[in-house]
């Protein structure tokens, strides 16, 4: 029977129990002093220029597979390939169902009409609309060319200033306009304080990234979501009689370009797109600024061979716009590259005219310049005819005037569900489901490999003979640290101190230390470590790639570090787990450890996010390795996957996504999987950044529990609640087991 099917909890050791607390914890402190640094200025072989590696490797197989298109058959094969691999990236569609639109009021402008439309894109779902219908005598009463309009990263999504102005002209020019708000936007917060109407997590790429987390533990992209609300809004206008059904367009800036892309990629409905300030190539954009949003990346796009050049040529030669930035963050070098892609491509399907470029020397946004140049595309392509007018005056109205809810957002004024709780239930479907549950106690190596192909660790190239070396020393009563310096694959190196006792222990072990704050957090002599050498144990420190000392490679404004390495990885095909986990094991291996260090059995030691990294390495490792590690302590790790899909908001959770991760395995999964060895987990951590009870903790890991039972090695398992100031006793009680 599998380990996993077993409902009874059993009680386990518990060596201190502390009050239940709910205080949230402040953030782990980043922790590299010059004291405890490794390596030299250069920071030669980092994660950085491991992923830009990887990265550079696709971006050359890319050109070549472009460069081979030669033929309209070859262009309509990757138009198909590339459509159906997003697709598939996003788990497919949510299922259609009735959208309950209406229209709640409506306001008479000068030559138009505001309605206030309300419509679910899925049931609960509540998506708000502004529906610029055109009401001047010269444009008759329709049917009119219809345009969605998408709304970029602005607090007040569809009525924001300059989109405003956008939705205003189109209609004196004719056009219907639907202008819809994106999830975590305008009306559509989903992280609302009930008293004040505000976000909990700030408004735009906040909620997204909050959201995206979510959706990528669970298989899917918050793309997913953003682009289903506007083919709703397509199915929406081809209810109406005054849209015409062969004329419709999508645009958008920013994220509203993003936005227009996507649907130019996938709603074959259309008739033409004209996306702004979004298009660029993913050569230009990896290395200034790197990734943005958390729908601007897709897992494995990179890895896949694709570009935004392809969400212009998706329906080639249906008609396609795309307008850039000079100045714009988007790479301007990127744009016109990617313009000049689609413009050869197009070209082979005698279509060159129909892909169409407007640039302007001015910075990111909506600008005027770039909104009358889509004026121009669309007149011409929708209404047949050449409109070179500029833009007429406008004054913007206040966004209360247009809200469609009454208290001005969907979830005080009507309730329903948030894509949080929708996320939140494919997560438990999944968790259910996981494929952990098929695997037998002891099919150790078949969990292995679910862990692995989960975690998407790829192959490396190692260094015949690689080993570290010691790059200096500092000398303490009773012990010395060398400071290392560790080879592992693809180049890449790894900073440690070692802590080498002058009087070991009789039961001496060696303890690998990883801590999301750096090595040097708890290098200081009333630190944790140096207890453990004190106690005549040796302990080995080390920065996995991603924290210490290579902390914030990236400084770039507006998103963290640790957040762009995170979506690098997933870009090109791995994880920032699967990558230090590696690091981790690779570390052990070729560090430079004296005798009799280098054979004695080895305990793992995880703090914060690094203890899942010990907990990986512990289920990953084989032959020998596997051997010698008897052991895994965590502390103030996150308690799962599943607490962090449960959460009501959820922080410092980036650098562990894992597409897909809960259709798998969980954290307690892997814990299971380690039944053979001593497992503490102490003090775990919930995604708002306070302690869990013993008890729910003890709760989450009953698959654990019953595992360790199972094997009769029920004293092998310790899941704690322990003060800070005795964790370094609790561990040291742990290590003479």
């Amino acid at each position: 029977m599998s380990r996993f099917l077993i409902p009874t909890l059993l009680c386990l050791s518990l060596l201190w129990t502390a009050p239940v607390g709910a205080q949230p914890q402040a953030p782990l402190a980043a922790g590299a002093t010059d004291a405890y640094r490794v390596l030299d200025a250069k920071r030669e072989g980092g994660l950085r220029a491991y992923l830009d590696q990887l990265a550079e490797g696709h971006f050359a197989a890319r050109e070549t597979a472009i460069a081979a298109i030669q033929t309209p058959e070859a262009l309509r094969d990757r138009q198909q390939r590339v459509r159906e691999t997003v697709l598939r990236g996003f788990d497919g569609w949510p299922e259609k169902t009735p959208l309950r639109a209406r229209i709640v009021s409506a306001v008479q402008r000068d030559g138009y009409r505001v309605e206030k439309l309300l419509y679910e894109s899925i049931p609960g779902l509540y998506v708000t609309a502004n529906v610029y219908v055109p009401t001047s005598p010269a444009h008759g009463p329709g049917p009119f060319p219809a345009v969605l309009g998408t709304a970029g990263h602005h607090n007040d999504g569809k009525l924001a200033p300059l989109y405003q102005h956008g939705w205003v002209e189109l209609a004196r020019r004719g056009f219907l306009v639907l202008a819809y708000d994106p999830i975590g936007q305008g009306e559509r917060l989903q992280y609302i304080d009930e008293d004040t109407g505000e976000s909990l997590v700030g408004n735009g790429t906040r909620e997204h990234i909050m959201l995206g987390t979510l959706a990528l533990i669970t298989g899917t992209n918050f793309a997913r979501y953003e682009i289903w609300d506007g083919i709703r809004a397509v199915d929406y206008l081809l209810t109406r009689n005054d849209v015409d059904p062969k004329r419709l367009a999508v645009v958008g800036n920013s994220g509203g370009g993003t936005q227009s892309a996507y649907l130019n990629l996938l709603e074959e409905r259309l008739a033409t797109a004209s996306p702004s300030c979004y298009i660029t190539s993913w050569r230009q954009l990896w290395y200034n600024p790197g990734p943005q949003d958390a729908e601007q990346v897709f897992v494995d796009f990179v890895k896949d061979g694709f570009d935004f050049a392809d969400f212009l040529t998706a329906y080639a030669p249906r008609p396609v716009q795309m307008l850039a930035a000079i100045r714009d963050y988007f790479p301007i070098v990127g744009a016109r590259a990617a313009f000049a892609e689609t413009q050869r491509l197009y070209g082979l399907l005698g279509a060159r005219d129909q892909a169409g470029y407007f640039e302007y020397d001015d910075t990111h946004g909506w600008s005027q310049p770039r909104r009358e140049a889509t004026y121009r595309w669309l007149s011409r392509h929708l209404q047949g005819r050449e409109d070179a007018r500029p833009e007429s005056p406008f004054q913007p109205e206040p966004a209360k005037a247009l809200h469609v809810t009454q208290k001005g957002q969907v979830l005080l004024s009507m309730g329903g569900r948030s894509l949080q709780q929708i996320l939140r239930d494919r997560a438990a479907e999944r968790y259910q489901q996981r494929a952990a549950l098929t695997i037998a106690d002891a099919d150790r190596a078949g969990f292995r490999n679910l862990l692995r192909q989960t975690l998407r660790v790829l192959p490396r190239r190692q260094q015949p003979g690689a080993t570290g070396s010691v790059v200096g020393a500092i000398r303490r009563e009773g012990y010395r640290i060398d400071k290392l310096r560790i080879p592992v694959g693809d180049g890449g190196q790894v900073p440690g101190l070692l802590f080498l006792p002058d009087q070991p222990a009789a039961d001496a072990r060696l303890v690998v230390s990883v801590d999301d704050r750096g090595k040097a957090a708890e290098a200081g002599e009333s630190g944790r470590l140096a207890r453990l050498a004190q106690a005549g144990h040796a302990v080995l420190a080390l920065d996995l790639r991603g924290v210490g000392e290579w902390e914030a490679e990236d400084k770039m404004v507006g998103y963290t570090p640790l957040y762009r390495e995170s979506m690098r990885a997933l870009l090109v095909g791995s994880t920032l787990p699967a990558i230090q986990t590696q690091d981790l094991l690779e570390a052990i291996t070729h560090a430079p450890l004296p005798e009799p260090w280098g054979k004695r059995p080895l305990r793992l030691l995880g703090k914060g996010n690094m203890g899942w990294i010990a907990l990986f390495a512990a289920a990953l490792a084989e032959d020998a390795l596997a051997a010698r590690i008897q052991g895994v302590a965590t502390d103030e790790a996150l308690l799962s996957y599943s607490d962090i899909a449960r959460s009501p908001r959820h922080y410092f959770t980036v650098g562990v996504v894992v597409p897909d991760v809960l259709r798998a395995f969980d954290l307690p999964d892997v814990a299971a999987s380690l039944a053979n060895k001593d497992l503490l987990l102490m003090n775990a951590r919930a995604p708002m950044e306070y302690l869990h009870a013993r008890e729910s903790a003890r709760h989450e890991y009953a698959v654990a529990v019953n595992a360790f039972r199972a094997a009769n090695r029920e004293e092998h398992l310790s899941i704690l609640r322990v003060p800070e100031t005795d964790t370094s006793q609790v561990l040291l009680e742990w290590l003479s087991r």
